[in-house]
Order: C-alpha cells, then sequence, then structure tokens
C-alpha cells in the first residue's frame, strides 16, 4: 500500500505543477524526483503511449503482491460497505456525500 501512496503522491505534485516538474521542496526524494522528470520528459505525448513507453522501466518482480477478494454491500440505504478496500476519494465526492447526508 505504501507504493501505492508513494507513486500516487508523485502523480498528484506533478499534476500540481501543470505537467512541470515540482519544486524540489514538493518532491525533496531523488528518486521520486527521477519518476516526475520521466513524466516531464514525455507530457506531449498521449496518456496511452506513456505508459506503453515506461512499462520497460518497471520492476514488478521488487514487489511481492497478494490477491485477496473482497466484497462490497449494500446497505439499502445508499450506503456500500467495503471489505477492506483502500482508494482515494477525491474531495468533490466527499463533499457532495456530506452535504447529501445533511438533505441540502
Amino acid at each position: 500500500m505504501q507504493v501505492f501512496y508513494c507513486g500516487w503522491g508523485i502523480v498528484q505534485q506533478f499534476i500540481f505543477a501543470d505537467a512541470n516538474m515540482p519544486k524540489e521542496v514538493n518532491l525533496p526524494t531523488p528518486s521520486h524526483r527521477q519518476v516526475a522528470n520521466e513524466l516531464v520528459r514525455r507530457r506531449e505525448f498521449p496518456i496511452l503511449d506513456v505508459i506503453d513507453a515506461l512499462t520497460p522501466l518497471a520492476q514488478p518482480e521488487l514487489l511481492i503482491t497478494h490477491t485477496n477478494p473482497k466484497s462490497i454491500t449494500s446497505t439499502g440505504k445508499g450506503e456500500i460497505l467495503l471489505d477492506g478496500l483502500i482508494s482515494p476519494v477525491p474531495l468533490t465526492m466527499k463533499s457532495r456525500s456530506y452535504r447529501n447526508s445533511r438533505g441540502k
């Protein structure tokens, strides 16, 4: 999970910098800056081409992953129960669900 959030943080900084190199204070770790630099150098290309170009640089053998099926259940009250699923939620969704829960 840490690898996901580390990578997601790099992408967030890259997007915040408008697809330019983030300030060093935003990405102080050299390896994180290298990842951002690979994205910056390809900013004019279509995203699917960038993904294809970066695939040979991936080292999936360095990660040990386990697949665990998780269930998703609806309560019938507009709520969804997730069995261990963790993912980022955009602020727009958080604020919208907060407003809906307050009846606005």
